[in-house]
């Protein structure tokens, strides 16, 4: 869940220890459950998966981060 006080640097700079952020984004819209989005994009699939363990589950600054790998 993203908060209006959370900026994309700050998203950045969860997943800058596990890899090369190539793009973020934060959705400006809710969800049907009242939550915002947010989508990082790593340089590798092995980053993303390293990042995922690691982030998944945790709480930081009223943000729940959970994953999700797709192929581009």
């Amino acid at each position: 869940m993203m908060t209006n006080l959370l900026i994309r640097n700050e998203f950045e700079e969860l997943f800058a220890p596990y890899g090369n952020v190539e793009h973020s984004v934060i959705m400006a819209t809710l969800d049907q459950f009242n939550r915002r989005r947010g989508f990082v994009v790593l340089s590798t699939h092995q980053e993303a998966c390293v990042a995922i363990r690691a982030l998944s589950g945790i709480q930081l600054q009223c943000v729940s981060v959970s994953g999700c790998i797709t192929c581009r």
